[in-house]
C-alpha cells in the first residue's frame, strides 16, 4: 500500500488547491489505486481511439496531450506535471481524441472508472474540483490556441515559459528570488518546438534573441526566468487565465504567491 499512497497524496494535495475534498474521500481515493507503473521517456500511457477503464494520475514527470499528424508529425496541446490527472475526460468520453505520452522518464498511478464515478456522486466537493481542474484545462487550451496562432514565435515561447514557471510556482516546483523564478525544465528542443509549433531551427534562433534579450537562462536541465516581469511584458503574458489553479487555503481563499 505505501507504493499506492505516495501517488495519491499528490493527487488530492492538487484537487484541494480546487476544491475542500474530505480527509475520508482523500483516504478512500488512496485505497481506489489499482496500480503503479514507471515509464520512460517518448511512452504512450493512452493513445488516440484508446478506451480506457482508468484515470492515470501523474506521480513524477512531465507528460503531453498531443495529436499525431499525417507523415508523422506531433504536435503538443498541453503540458503537465506531477499531480495531474491528463485524461479526467476519460471518465465521460467513449474514446480518447489524443495520445498521452511521457516527455520524461515518469511514474504514474491508476484508478478505475468503476471506483471514481460512485465516490463523484457521494462527495459533490470532489465533483467541484474535478470541475475546476476541467475549467482550467479549457483555458489553458484557449491560451494556447491564441499563442500559436496571434503571438510572434519569440514572444509565443517566452509566454509558455511565463505560464509554466507560474504553474510551478503556485505547487511549489519552482524558487523566487527577486526577479528571478528558477524550475526544471527537462524538454528538449524538439519537445519545444512541438509544443509551440515551429521547427528546430526556428526555436534556437527564438532561444538565442531571448538570452540575448537577457529574459532567460538555461543550463543543465533548468530554467530560469531573469526578469519575470521584464519576461511577462515581452510574451503579452497575464496569468488571470490560469486564476482557477493557484492554490487555496482551507477557507477557499486564495494564497499569496
Amino acid at each position: 500500500m505505501a507504493a499506492a499512497h505516495q501517488p495519491i497524496n499528490t493527487f488530492s494535495k492538487r484537487l484541494n488547491m480546487f476544491a475542500d475534498v474530505p480527509d475520508e474521500i482523500d483516504h478512500e481515493l488512496c485505497g481506489f489505486v489499482a496500480k503503479v507503473r514507471e515509464f520512460n521517456a517518448n511512452h504512450d500511457i493512452v493513445s488516440q481511439g484508446d478506451k480506457p477503464s482508468h484515470c492515470c494520475v501523474i506521480l513524477e514527470g512531465w507528460i503531453a496531450r498531443n495529436k499525431i499528424l499525417e507523415g508523422g508529425r506531433r504536435q503538443i496541446t498541453a503540458l503537465h506535471f506531477s499531480g495531474a490527472t491528463p485524461d479526467l475526460q476519460s471518465l465521460f468520453m467513449p474514446s480518447l481524441d489524443h495520445n498521452i505520452t511521457t516527455l520524461t522518464t515518469a511514474r504514474v498511478g491508476f484508478i478505475p472508472h468503476a471506483s471514481l464515478r460512485p465516490l463523484m456522486e457521494r462527495c459533490p466537493s470532489l465533483v467541484r474540483a474535478f470541475w475546476r481542474e476541467t475549467l482550467v484545462d479549457a483555458a489553458i487550451s484557449r491560451e494556447w490556441e491564441v499563442n500559436l496562432g496571434a503571438r510572434p514565435a519569440s514572444n509565443r515561447i517566452a509566454h509558455l515559459f511565463c505560464e509554466m514557471g507560474t504553474r510551478l510556482e503556485w505547487f511549489g516546483r519552482a524558487n523566487r528570488r527577486g526577479k528571478t523564478l528558477s524550475f526544471a525544465w527537462p524538454l528538449t528542443q524538439s519537445q519545444l518546438a512541438e509544443a509551440t509549433g515551429l521547427t528546430n531551427v526556428h526555436v534556437n534562433r527564438c532561444l538565442q534573441e531571448l538570452r540575448g534579450r537577457g529574459l532567460v537562462e538555461m543550463a543543465r536541465e533548468r530554467m530560469t526566468l531573469l526578469d519575470v516581469q521584464k519576461l511577462a511584458a515581452f510574451a503579452g503574458f497575464n496569468p488571470d487565465y490560469l486564476a482557477a489553479e493557484e492554490p487555496r487555503d482551507r477557507a477557499g481563499q486564495n494564497q499569496p504567491m
